[in-house]
């Protein structure tokens, strides 16, 4: 792969989750249905949940499938069409879970 200084087109970087694909609402969605009497939606939406609920993130995000499936979001996908037809030189990043080796091919997928 040339280094980005040998494009000759203006380099664009999209980022995966939360651009092209929705993994907060899923995350969400899934966490819903597993909230207990005493948990509050409040808790899950902190940048910085309590320690239940990260164990309970970390349980959706390892389910099969759940990266493949994610959603599309329409306004990051009308993004790249724009920087293609600007004829930006365009990449999707994505970093996948160290201790689910299984989400990297999903997010391939």
């Amino acid at each position: 792969m040339a280094a980005p200084t040998d494009f000759k087109r203006p380099l664009a970087l999209v980022d995966l989750d939360g651009t092209l694909a929705d993994c907060n609402a899923a995350i969400l969605e899934r966490l819903a249905a597993l909230r207990q009497p005493g948990d509050s939606r409040e808790d899950e939406l902190q940048s910085e949940p309590p320690a239940h609920i990260l164990a309970r993130q970390q349980r959706i995000m390892s389910e099969p499938g759940f990266w493949r499936d994610l959603k599309p979001i329409s306004s990051g996908l009308r993004l790249v069409d724009l920087l293609l037809e600007l004829e930006f030189e365009t990449f999707v990043f994505t970093k996948g879970p160290s201790d689910n080796p299984s989400a990297w091919a999903e997010k391939f997928e």
